[in-house]
This record gives structure tokens, sequence and C-alpha cells, in this order.
């Protein structure tokens, strides 16, 4: 089992305007990650995965109304898993 607690914060990040990605804003990212890996049997192993994520622009220039907004292409919630069995 591990887990994280971050906070990401960046300049210049690319922000769309008008279908046109402008690397001219900040941004911040406050997240929480879980994981659990282990075997289920001697062969099979599964890893298991949840982040829980919020994200916002916190500078973009003259664009005060983006200001707030959340990031897009940052997913509030995410799972995931994999597994790998070994054959021989």
């Amino acid at each position: 089992l591990t887990g994280a607690i971050y906070e990401l914060d960046r300049e210049n990040q690319p922000i769309e305007i008008n279908g046109i990605d402008v690397a001219a804003g900040d941004t911040t990212t406050k997240g929480l990650e879980i994981s659990l890996a282990g075997y289920l049997t001697d062969k099979w192993q599964v890893n298991l995965g949840y982040t829980n994520q919020k994200s916002g622009i916190t500078f973009f220039g003259d664009a005060t109304d983006r200001v707030g907004n959340s990031v897009e292409g940052v997913p509030e919630h995410q799972f995931s898993m994999w597994h790998k069995y070994q054959i021989t």
C-alpha cells in the first residue's frame, strides 16, 4: 500500500483559447493518490490505484475570467488497474 499527497504549481502552461493552446497560464493541482499492489496467487500480480485531484488556473494574463477554472485534461477522479500473470 502506498500513498501520496501533492501540490503541483506550474508556470507557462498551455491553456486553450479559441482552439489554440497558448503557453501563458499559471496552474495549480492538489491531489491525493493511493495504490495497492500484491499477488492474488503466486503467478498473478495485481495493482489498483485511485487519484483524486483538484486543478485550477491561478493566472492567465488579462483573461481574469479564466482564473479559478479547472485545467482542461486534468481529471478529478482517476482509477487504474493492471495485472500480470506469469505463465511459465
